[in-house]
């Protein structure tokens, strides 16, 4: 047997949905008078016979890779009777099955797969070994917690550490010591992992060996400490961090900056305000980083006199801290900075000026925008903030930095520009339509459409005649998003252009409009000889709604492009009207089935479970077809019903 992914996602999404009891066929529907959830209940167990008991059957395929499909679609089934046959698969002669039974068990938040996966802790393989640790984990169960605390003590790293997550996902009172010990552990995966595990049981007997952590010589295993310190959320955290500050060693002042920072209590602002005049540079820098962190108005004015700071990077820290705290306190001081001698703090106070979105830094950003000879990244930076700012003064300054000869210059203004939602930028942009350099052109046209105003409707429509195809395809998107009915029928004839990019972007457009008056130019585009036109009406069909462009659809399936066909499955699927169930089902026997067979799923029509299963049989259908070209088009099954690491 040979199973295919989409006909089994498919299945199992029939399966779930009518167990549910939200879908009746027609006949079952009316042969009772029994209360719906119960005629429900009987076709569910029908289809539960049909589905489930060909998965368990597979489980004894030849085939490893069979029967481990089998064990992941039988996990997606969640039906009691595949417990005993997943258990078995915990003995199957391929590690590969009984990995992916383990992490299924781990799954089913079933107790009795517990003491199974207890005996399967001395499986030979140390990856079957690790996923039977997850699923312990997972399931949560008490019995698992004295197995996983000697699993801490195996000779294998990967199972120590993999044991300390599933203990901290238990979180049992006897985790606790033994997750300190293992916080000693050679390993810094291992360590880290304890320090995760440490962090979920929020036990305060812990606080002290994690403040030791702090020290560690591995950074994750510092952040995890800290971490875990934060999520205990007990006293007694904050103030070692303050003591720390004064100790003799810099970097112990550096961390526990950091740290007062992460945990952003409001007791640290006074202490962090003093460790700003800390004779180490560096630790200023983190003093500035965490008042930026605990986001308190209190410490604007020091970070405002650090702008003056002999160190670049603690400047350039006090000019991010004063964005985030956002006061416009620092407006002046920050305008100020932007004549900083360096690039770096420059930059800073541009990007800190960017987020306080205060006007009265548009026309110092704008100067920095246009001064040549300044550092390009600082220039960068001033389009951003611009473009965060978003007044009106500064789209003409950003359309000519477009013509910039800096690329990166170019794509930041690009990107501002894009994000103008100001209908005073509308004339300025409108101009911009006829400026000689296409680049300007296209993005005027772009943020026309973010703008959507209706004054950009003509020059857009006179814009679809532009030599220039970017600008062009740019027009088509604006027009789709403006959604005005007078660019309709100036679509609908482009719809007729030779050229095929033009057709398509306009079928596209006409999506976005929704207007039924270009139905039918839309249908005879599928009859168009080039198959990016025809996906593109198929496309443009499915988001009209119009009962109209069903048939048409389910005609598609038929054309002798893929992508056309893949595209009309999967609009019937979105669509989702019964009528589209036999066509569907003819399709399961062509090339097209894994399209045809989600579609079929996501309609949800009991007629479709026999072809479906009958497509499990079909010795055509599985992992051997799905080329480099089919994978793309089912990657999201393929991750859905393949086993992880």
């Amino acid at each position: 047997m040979r199973i295919g992914l989409a006909a089994l996602l498919a299945i199992l999404i029939l399966l779930d949905f009518v167990l549910a009891g939200l879908v009746l066929s027609e006949e079952e529907a009316n042969y009772s008078q029994a209360p719906k959830y119960e005629n429900a209940w009987h076709l569910g167990r029908s289809i539960d016979i049909q589905a489930v008991d060909p998965l368990i059957q597979a489980l004894k395929d030849n085939d490893s890779v069979v029967r481990m499909e089998a064990v992941y679609a039988l996990g997606e089934t969640k039906d009691a009777c595949a417990l005993d046959p997943l258990i078995q698969a915990l003995e199957d002669n391929d590690s590969a099955v009984r990995r992916a039974a383990a992490y299924v068990l781990g799954e089913s938040n079933d107790a009795r797969a517990v003491d199974p996966l207890i005996q399967a802790l001395k499986d030979n393989d140390r990856v079957v070994r690790r996923a039977v640790v997850y699923a312990l984990g997972e399931l949560n169960d008490v019995r698992a917690v004295d197995p996983l605390i000697q699993a801490l003590k195996d000779n294998n790293k990967d199972l120590r550490w993999a044991a300390a997550y599933a203990l901290g996902e238990i979180n049992d009172v006897r985790t606790v010591d033994p997750l300190i010990q293992a916080l000693e552990d050679k390993d810094s995966d291992v360590r880290s992992a304890a320090a995760y595990a440490l962090r979920e049981t929020k036990d305060a007997r812990a606080i002290d060996v994690l403040i030791q952590a702090l020290n560690d010589n591995d950074s994750v295993v510092r952040m995890a400490a800290a971490d875990a310190l934060r999520a205990i959320k007990d006293l007694r955290t904050v103030a070692p961090f303050i003591q720390a500050l004064k100790e003799n060693d810099s970097d112990v002042r550096r961390n526990a900056a950091y740290e007062l920072g992460e945990i952003s209590d409001a007791r640290a602002v006074g202490p962090l305000i003093q460790a700003l005049k800390d004779n180490d540079s560096v630790v200023r820098r983190a003093a500035a980083f965490a008042l930026g962190e605990i986001d308190d108005a209190r410490a604007v004015d020091p970070l405002i006199l650090t702008l003056k700071d002999n160190d670049r990077n603690v400047r350039s820290a006090a000019a991010d801290a004063l964005g985030v705290i956002n006061d416009v306190r620092a407006v002046d001081a920050l305008v100020q900075t932007l004549m900083d001698n360096d690039s770096v703090v420059r930059r800073a106070s541009v990007y800190a000026l960017g987020e306080l979105n205060d006007v009265r830094a548009v026309d110092p950003l704008i100067q920095v925008l246009n001064d040549t000879d300044t550092d390009n990244d600082v220039r960068w930076a001033a389009a951003d903030a611009l473009g965060e700012i978003n007044d009106a003064r500064a789209v003409g300054p950003l359309i000519q930095a477009l013509k910039d000869n800096d690329s990166q210059l170019k794509q930041s203004a690009c990107d501002a520009l894009r994000e103008f939602n100001d209908k005073h930028a509308v004339d300025p942009f409108i101009q911009a339509l006829r400026d000689n350099d296409s680049y300007v052109r296209s993005n005027a046209a772009y943020a026309l459409g973010r703008i959507k105003d209706a004054r950009a409707v003509d020059p857009l429509i006179l814009a679809l005649r532009d030599n220039d195809s970017h600008i062009r395809w740019a027009a088509y998107l604006a027009l789709g998003e403006i959604k005005d009915a007078r660019a309709v029928d100036p679509l609908i004839q482009v719809l007729r252009d030779n050229d095929n990019d033009v057709r398509w972007a306009s079928a596209f457009a006409l999506r976005e409009m929704k207007d039924t008056r270009a139905l039918e130019l839309v249908i005879q585009a599928l009859k168009d000889n080039d198959s990016d036109v025809r996906s593109g009406a198929v496309y443009a069909l499915r988001e009209t709604k119009d009962a109209r462009a069903l048939e048409p659809i389910i005609q598609a399936l038929k054309d002798n492009d893929w992508y056309v066909r893949k595209l009309a499955a999967d609009a019937l699927g979105e669509i989702k009207d019964t009528r589209a169930v036999d066509p569907l089902i003819q399709a399961l026997k062509d090339n097209d089935s894994d399209e045809a067979a989600y579609a079929l799923g996501e309609i949800r029509d009991t007629r479709a479970v026999d072809p479906l299963i009958h497509a499990l049989k079909d010795n055509n259908i599985g992992l051997t077809q799905l080329t480099p070209s089919k994978m793309n088009n089912s990657d999201i099954l393929y991750m859905i019903l393949s086993p992880g690491e």
